[in-house]
């Protein structure tokens, strides 16, 4: 975290246009990062103390899967050829050659509904699997710290924050047997 302690609750992190991406079960936690100055190198201690800097400033936005089951099985899949490697406060020695994957899924996040979080085009997506027995109506999701969440006319969300903006599509909803599409929006 940002005063540089273990967060058990984080099972994965990606980075994607310049935002950092930290996973948890029934969590996504987007990290902003800006250089207030180009001139001076940025000094990693100070933002890891979470401490008001001329060289820096951050910005967390937390998406929450409301009344979610944080114990949800995660399958990790389609892992990649390269590893990575982390240096960090807690454990200065590293913990190295940590495979990276592609797709994540978090099993009965709610009941019989999994949560899928994948790869594609170089972004992040996620999707909701409704299997029989489960009410899509029980996906909630609420923004945390954002400046404004607004819905606009091609049914996007648009959340804006003072550092970036995070655009979700409108939901698209199927029948997976039948392709048969289901009206579906974000309310």
């Amino acid at each position: 975290d940002l005063d540089g302690q273990a967060r058990p609750d984080i099972v994965y992190t990606t980075e994607s246009n310049g935002v950092k991406v930290f996973i948890s079960k029934g969590a996504i936690y987007y990290q902003w990062k800006k250089r207030n100055s180009q001139k001076q190198p940025l000094n990693e201690s100070i933002i890891a103390q979470s401490i008001p800097s001329k060289d820096a400033e951050i910005f967390r936005l937390d998406m929450c899967l409301e009344n979610s089951n944080t114990s949800a099985k995660v399958i990790a899949g389609q892992k990649s050829e390269y590893y990575e490697n982390f240096y960090l406060s807690n454990c200065p020695q590293g913990i190295t050659n940590v495979p990276a994957f592609s797709r994540l899924t978090f099993q009965n996040v709610y009941p019989q509904i999994d949560w899928v979080l994948y790869s594609k085009n170089g972004k992040m997506e996620y999707d909701f699997i409704v299997h029989p027995g489960g009410n899509p109506n029980q996906i909630s999701i609420r923004y945390k710290h954002a400046g404004s969440v607004e819905r606009n006319k091609e049914g996007n969300l648009n959340i804006v924050t003072r550092l970036g903006e995070l655009v979700e599509g409108s939901p698209i909803s199927f029948i997976a047997e039948t392709g048969k599409s289901i009206k579906s929006n974000f309310s």
